[in-house]
């Protein structure tokens, strides 16, 4: 097949060469039922009956992976390439570990020279509607077809937990596996409180009342990366009008709806954290520190709380102290009367693994994606990085004596809802550029709830106007 580059007009007005700016973030869809197309139109790899190698993999082809060298780190992926590799050792498999994704990767999509899979995270990642409109990406549609490794009887699709072709899908097709089970919550040391006689807060107005306290025995309430990370609070906002005004005051704002952004529960979830500023319960400094730093801190006792998702015991290894146990708990609720319990928490998949349609070898590509949802790959990632997979049951319950992992699985049982996600900072990318820096102002206090209501509604109104961009809906 002979490639097609992305134009550099098109990279120009897409984003591509640039960083995309911080936002609030996540991805979803629909769910499509095609066995999906090349991008010349014609039928994408044919899943055949033989189940050890149902895409028909060249044994002796070459496979390229490049991986987000992230809060998951690389291990992980070095264990999959040599599951590839002892099925397949006429192959060389070429895996590399970068975080600057758009910047590396980019130059390579303008020649046509891809890798076959791509781990597209981290705030650096490749924007996917660009690529998608370019007819970058492989349908992920036969991989979900074909047999899974350890019961040839049950399909791909059937392995994986609710959500996760839904948040891989755009438009028609399914372009991105989503890979960890992500748990988004509210992050603390479960032996400081426990040594403090501390409950975790069930409200907001807990949630200050114990941060003030806190406060009063020289630590502060909460701290955050403002540099490149400052929508991990951005979440616990959207969170907080959710619980309140129930998910579909977030579908409000993915939808692009007149007045979303101006929802009395939204605009009382941006008042809830709005006053961990204006009460000097944020740890000074919070908006020059990059994620990583302010994560020190909170290990190291300078404030109660951290929200992040469940990567981060593996991106602090080697930096915790011992005996710190984090756990972690679903963002409180905004009142007493809110539309969701407390239980509610996001569970969404995570670690976006995408196959460029002009790679060498996709059909290597679709067979890599299989063996990580292998029990045998899905368990490794899980014992590496003490985070769950996609995988339904591979677990088994198993924490490994990890705090942060048993706190995982318990949230995820227990959630009485978990689809407390929102999409518009992925689906539309002049969204994420006005939401990144209003965040941050907000969060230091230059703007106010209100006035970030009113940039955000203006910018969503720009974009539900412009026929120019596409537009997608959820429920």
């Amino acid at each position: 097949m002979t490639p097609r580059p992305l134009s550099r007009r098109h990279l120009l007005r897409t984003g591509l060469l640039t960083v995309p700016a911080a936002g609030l973030l996540t991805a979803c869809g629909s769910n499509g039922s095609s066995t999906g197309t090349d991008p010349d139109g014609n039928a994408a790899v044919q899943v055949s009956d033989d189940a050890d190698n149902p895409f028909g993999v060249d044994a002796a082809a070459d496979l390229d992976v490049v991986i987000f060298d992230g809060g998951y780190g690389s291990e992980y992926a070095d264990f999959h390439q040599q599951l590839y590799s002892a099925k397949f050792p006429e192959a060389t498999v070429d895996g590399s570990a970068i975080q600057e994704l758009t910047q590396t990767l980019q130059p390579r999509f303008v020649s046509g020279d891809v890798p076959d899979v791509i781990d597209n995270s981290g705030a650096n990642r490749l924007e996917m509607t660009a690529l998608i409109a370019e007819n970058q990406l492989a349908s992920l549609q036969p991989l979900l077809d074909a047999p899974s490794i350890d019961d040839p009887d049950t399909p791909v699709r059937d392995l994986l937990i609710p959500g996760v072709i839904e948040e891989g899908t755009f438009g028609s097709d399914v372009y991105a596996l989503n890979y960890v089970a992500t748990v988004y919550g509210v992050w603390y040391s479960r032996s400081l409180f426990e040594e403090k006689g501390w409950e975790y807060p069930r409200t907001w107005d807990e949630m200050l009342d114990l941060c003030r306290e806190a406060r009063s025995e020289g630590i502060y309430g909460w701290t955050y990366g403002g540099t490149n990370a400052a929508d991990y609070l951005g979440r616990v906002i959207m969170h907080l009008a959710a619980k309140n005004g129930g998910v579909e005051a977030l579908a409000r704002i993915d939808n692009l709806e007149p007045e979303a952004w101006r929802q009395d529960s939204v605009l009382a979830a941006l008042e809830a954290v709005y006053r961990l500023n204006a009460e000097d319960l944020m740890l000074p400094g919070s908006d020059g520190l990059e994620h990583t730093q302010a994560q020190t801190e909170w290990v190291l006792g300078e404030a109660l709380f951290y929200a992040s998702g469940s990567w981060i015991e593996n991106e602090m290894a080697g930096i915790t102290p011992d005996g710190f146990d984090m756990v972690v708990a679903p963002v409180p609720n905004l009142t007493d009367d809110d539309q969701l319990d407390f239980s509610a928490i996001q569970v969404s998949a995570g670690e976006q693994f995408i196959v460029p349609a002009h790679a060498d070898n996709v059909p290597g590509a679709l067979e890599y994606l299989r063996i990580m949802l292998s029990t045998e790959g899905a368990q490794k990632f899980s014992e590496l990085t003490g985070a769950p997979t996609v995988v339904r049951g591979a677990l088994d319950g198993a924490s490994d004596g990890s705090t942060a992992l048993a706190s995982i699985n318990e949230a995820m049982e227990n959630a009485s809802e978990t689809r407390l996600y929102y999409q518009y900072a992925n689906w539309y990318p002049d969204l994420r550029e006005v939401s990144g820096p209003q965040l941050g102002n907000l969060l230091t206090g230059r703007v106010t709830p209100e006035e970030f209501a009113d940039a955000m509604q203006e910018a969503a109104d720009r974009v539900a106007a412009d026929d120019s961009i596409e537009k997608f809906t959820r429920e």
